[in-house]
């Protein structure tokens, strides 16, 4: 017999009634914790259908659910404002807990309920929250300075940051999201931490588009450009202050980036073809299980935050490219390695435990007709050191590794390493 699901946390003590005459000290309202029960019930039986229908064992899944309830919180370090020894050195107050991570250099572990708000350190842009084994995804590209790199789901920008960290922010880097919202909130991540400052040979571009139609041949709604002095969509969509940047700006940007010594984007290649390219796909986010445990508190979020945001989430609303989430990613995994220079590397990741969102996504680009002949799959020994967990079934494909809270301490993340070989001739 499966064991049950249980989204529950650990229990907290009631509060005290204000102005209350009585011994018990309790506060606790009968209503609200039948609600506050039927609403757990309801979550757990949401949960076990959403579980089953991503072909995942519920015991296994259950098992993987308690193990995140344990786990650390991660922060990396901002490279251009400290470093970690200083931080360690200085026990900044608020990071709880605070421990290097061996094997991924700028990386904290900090205790598991650790708040970054108000802490010092986060407001001031020397750490910004960042799952460890999204750290590993960047780390796995293998950046070197002076490359140009994709990020083609760049929201909410902490790989981003950490691509341009390992970049030493010279070369070309640009980010593409379809969503204007989430696009906004990278632009204002990119600014707090310094990754869009003007700097010689270095160009930094966050646009709006649909990462599987996302080409140079596309009208681009630039976001942020380093060359800009200002964000150029600075208002919710329909706002009066937003700003497009038009064909003559665009044409003023490449003047000055040419002026300066560092090669417009649309020369980089007729094609847009770049040196590493990262496609942290969409997905239904069942790894990201500490996040899903937030949710289901509802509290902040609402009663209904955990269907809303994850179980029945229409995960395809900005793509104007595909129809179902398979799809979607089925688009960006193909289009990221269209955008990719023979001799390059592409890593594709999900933060989803299922096979059909992972090893059949890469399964896919490695058998299609256009690409096949190009497309190698690549042992990710940036990784090596990270226990895994093992391959759910006969259908994994050798090479990609997958992270699990009970076997890597971090939130679940697929990972897969492809390179592009050069075409015969």
């Amino acid at each position: 017999m499966s064991e049950p699901l249980s989204i529950a946390t650990e229990p907290r003590a009631p509060a005290e009634r204000a102005g209350s005459g009585s011994g018990s000290g309790s506060g606790s309202d009968p209503a609200a914790a039948a609600s506050s029960s039927s609403a757990g019930r309801r979550h757990e039986a949401a949960l076990e259908t959403f579980v089953a229908g991503l072909g995942l064992d519920a015991t296994w899944y259950a098992r993987e659910t308690e193990a995140a309830k344990k786990l650390k919180r991660y922060v990396r370090v901002n490279p251009r404002k400290t470093t970690v020894s200083k931080l360690l050195a200085k026990a900044a107050e608020g990071l709880v807990g605070a421990q290097a991570v061996e094997g991924c250099a700028g990386f904290l572990g900090l205790d598991g309920e650790t708040r970054l708000k108000g802490v010092h350190a986060y407001e001031d842009g020397e750490v910004y929250g960042m799952d460890l084994a999204s750290g590993l995804a960047v780390k796995a590209l293998a950046l070197k300075p002076g490359m140009s790199a994709l990020d083609l789901c760049a929201a909410p920008g902490a790989k981003m940051c950490m691509m341009a960290d390992e970049m030493e922010h010279k070369g070309l880097l640009v980010g593409v999201d379809a969503s204007a919202h989430r696009s906004r909130t990278c632009a204002s991540l990119l600014k707090k931490y310094r990754v869009a400052e003007k700097l010689e040979n270095w160009q930094c571009m966050l646009v709006e588009a649909d990462g599987v139609t996302f080409s140079h041949v596309e009208p681009l709604t630039i976001v942020w450009d380093n060359e800009a002095d200002e964000m150029m969509c600075s208002a919710p969509p329909g706002g009066k202050r937003k700003r497009r940047l038009n064909k003559s700006g665009r044409r003023m940007l490449a003047r000055r980036r040419l002026e300066n010594g560092v090669a417009d984007a649309s020369t980089v290649s007729t094609a847009w073809e770049f040196d590493r390219v990262l496609v942290d796909a969409e997905c239904t986010h069942d790894g990201s299980i500490k996040h899903m445990l937030k949710y289901a508190e509802g509290g902040f979020f609402g009663e209904n935050a955990l269907e809303e945001k994850f179980i029945g989430a229409d995960l395809v609303k900005d793509s104007t490219g595909a129809q179902t989430l398979e799809e979607l990613q089925r688009g960006l995994l193909l289009n990221g390695f269209r955008r990719l220079a023979p001799g390059g590397v592409l890593v594709y990741s999900t933060c989803s435990f299922s096979e059909a969102q992972n090893e059949n996504i890469v399964r896919y680009l490695l058998e299609h007709a256009e690409f096949a002949p190009q497309a190698r799959l690549e042992d990710l020994d940036a990784c090596a050191m990270f226990q895994c967990a093992s391959p759910l079934s006969s259908k994994s494909l050798p090479g990609t590794l997958r992270f699990t809270p009970t076997h890597s301490g971090t939130s679940g993340l697929f990972l897969a390493k492809i390179s592009k070989q050069s075409k015969a001739t």
